[in-house]
């Protein structure tokens, strides 16, 4: 079953923080500030007031940091935020904080 966001909007499957192996309790550091996750899917673009759409820099499928703040709204195991919200486009094993 897929689903799209509305206009502007994205859905972001939030990563889930890397443990260590065995007894050892540890997570990596969350700075609070950005977050990481994977797109899983895009709403239409955002229209200016020129009237043309502002299309997104990513895409479906993408690892991608996004700015953590209140306003967003959580979906199940997704995360769903203004396309502007997305700051950066996630190489591999690229590590935020």
């Amino acid at each position: 079953m897929k689903f799209y966001p509305t206009r502007g909007k994205v859905a972001i499957k939030m990563e889930e923080p890397k443990q260590a192996e065995g007894p050892i309790i540890y997570e990596e550091k969350n700075t609070g500030l950005y977050g990481v996750g994977y797109v899983a899917s895009l709403g239409n673009p955002v229209i200016l007031d020129s009237g043309k759409e502002l299309i997104p820099d990513f895409c479906e499928g993408q690892r991608v940091a996004y700015e953590n703040r209140k306003d967003h709204q959580f979906f199940g195991d997704f995360v769903m935020m203004d396309q502007r919200c997305v700051v950066a486009v996630l190489d591999g094993e690229t590590k935020i904080g």
